[in-house]
């Protein structure tokens, strides 16, 4: 290796033990946390520190990535056998000085998921039809970019015993896990495809990671191999005018990645004592990365026919903004009273109202009789149109208000919250004193999986957790159907975001004046909360 980077260790309290030597990696089964600042409990060996035998007996510690700042100090790598110094300007030891390639490959690491990132928003804003034929709608949107922010922070343990702690972290590891399956399901591709794509892959990573102290890492650009090799296998076996191809390539990448980098290497990892997260970069876990590589390589390179996919228009809203914008007065008629229709099929279905009366069973009389007017009347003027567009305005916004007393209100959810919060976090108190490890570290791990995984599998399950049963509110699709797993996948997953975002204050907000009642994780998930009916 002929460029390293040094690692400080440095303690809780602020002691400086020691340091290692490592090549810049980009780590997929991570024993750090973000970016090579990480918390380990892994007891550490002893460092020969400027002279002096020492071993650290705060824990965890941190190691922070080659930049020191302080007086000169002369310093000495036993295990390297490499002198550098320190001094009060910007100091890096490496193995063969090469400071701007470094900085180069460094700057590509921490950039390289937010370019990515920002490249897919912006492809999804203007191409929102391509996006909707390949099967990335709202929701797994929603996944793909508010997740791992969401939940990087927060790790899953699956298994624990002495010494030995590994998790999947669930922004990193576990959103794009079940992405991925969903993908493949959703554009019904066959095991076979699947499982021999995977396979490539998983094989490819293998061969290019290894495990270090560190965990498994992978160097630059051979980390970039499972998102090439998925691409041109999705081609392969697909074609650019198949809508299956995106999918399907950022599904292999991604397991890929997770069967090949970090399973394949589980019996080294457990020869002896650690504790790790699979995924545990987050962001920056080529887990996470893998995919999202794969998606921007493959996108480019799709049919005409796919790009140019129209959107399609569902909400009436758009249809009477459309008509208000109409230059053509019996275009602007038309669209008018496509949104009244639509308005009343959507609430009607909401209330199991059917049939054509069913604007006439939700606001009344006259209002139906308007509607009738503004369909059967011959329209010869603008004025004219000008008031049927205002009729429909009106009756959409009396359907609207018929609609809100469907939604369960801020304080009956805030209640069924606390309810399930309360049983939540008794819980995890007692698995974190039955843990027989650091209570405060594990509290938090456990309530964060458990919250996650009781509100996903209860809601998908029966729509309602017992904290809701017991205001009698439950969570259903804003069709007002059974929610399907990624609905109740996703709607959890941004819970995580909804808890940072100061511990639910900005999503009571938005149930409090949002027009469907509806916090940030149902909006991405197109969910809503209702009163048993």
């Amino acid at each position: 290796m002929d460029r390293c980077l040094i690692y400080f260790v440095r303690s809780q309290r602020g002691d400086t033990y020691g340091f290692s030597f490592y090549p810049l990696p980009l780590s997929f089964f991570t024993m750090k946390r973000f970016l090579g600042a990480f918390s380990w409990k892994e007891k550490p060996r002893e460092k020969k520190f400027l002279g002096q035998e020492e071993t650290p007996t705060v824990s965890p510690y941190i190691l922070f990535p080659y930049v020191f700042f302080g007086n000169e100090t002369t310093f000495f790598s036993k295990k390297k056998g490499v002198q550098g110094n320190f001094s009060k300007h910007f100091c890096i030891g490496i193995q063969s000085l090469n400071v701007l390639l470094d900085l180069i490959e460094a700057l590509f690491l921490i950039l390289l998921p937010l370019v990515l990132l920002a490249l897919l928003i912006v492809a999804y804003t203007t191409h929102r039809g391509m996006f909707l034929r390949i099967g990335f709608s709202h929701k797994e949107m929603g996944l793909l970019s508010i997740g791992p922010f969401a939940a990087m922070m927060f790790d899953m343990p699956v298994f624990i015993y002495k010494n030995y702690f590994l998790a999947f972290n669930i922004g990193g590891a576990v959103v794009p896990i079940v992405l991925s399956i969903h993908l493949l399901k959703k554009k019904n591709i066959s095991a076979v495809k699947s499982i021999s794509g995977i396979s490539v892959v998983a094989a490819a990573t293998f061969m290019i990671t290894r495990v270090t102290d560190m965990g498994v890492v992978s160097s630059f650009p051979f980390y970039l191999i499972p998102s090439i090799l998925s691409v041109l296998i999705a081609f392969l076996l697909f074609s650019n005018h198949s809508e299956k191809t995106p999918g399907y390539g950022y599904a292999i990448s991604t397991l890929g990645v997770v069967i090949g980098g970090d399973f394949f290497h589980f019996p080294e990892i457990f020869s002896k004592p650690f504790m790790g997260s699979v995924g545990g970069a987050g962001l920056y876990d080529m887990v996470y990365i893998a995919g999202l590589l794969t998606l921007c390589l493959a996108l480019p390179f799709m049919g005409r026919e796919i790009k140019r996919e129209a959107f399609p228009v569902k909400e009436p809203s758009m249809f009477l903004r459309k008509a208000i914008l109409s230059r053509d007065y019996k275009e602007a008629v038309s669209l008018a009273i496509k949104a009244v229709e639509m308005k009343t099929e959507e609430v009607a279905k909401k209330f199991g109202i059917e049939g054509e009366y069913a604007l006439l069973s939700l606001i009344g009389r006259d209002a139906y009789d308007d509607y009738l007017l503004m369909k059967r009347k011959g329209i010869f003027s603008e004025d004219e149109a000008r008031k049927v567009i205002l009729t429909a305005k009106l009756i959409i916004d009396a359907l609207e208000k018929k609609e809100m007393r469907l939604y369960a209100s801020p304080l009956s959810r805030t209640v069924a919250f606390l309810i399930d919060f309360a049983m939540l976090f008794s819980v995890s108190i007692f698995f974190a004193i039955i843990s027989g490890k650091n209570f405060i570290g594990m509290f938090v791990i456990f309530l964060s999986s458990f919250q996650f995984l009781y509100f996903t599998i209860l809601e998908y399950l029966y729509g309602s957790t017992v904290g809701k049963a017991f205001v009698h509110i439950r969570v259903k699709l804003e069709n007002m159907e059974k929610l399907d797993f990624i609905s109740s996948f996703t709607r959890n997953i941004i819970r995580f975001f909804d808890m940072l975002l100061g511990f639910y204050f900005v999503s009571f907000i938005l149930i409090a004046f949002s027009p469907k009642k509806q916090r940030l994780g149902d909006i991405v998930a197109g969910t809503i909360v209702v009163k048993n009916m």
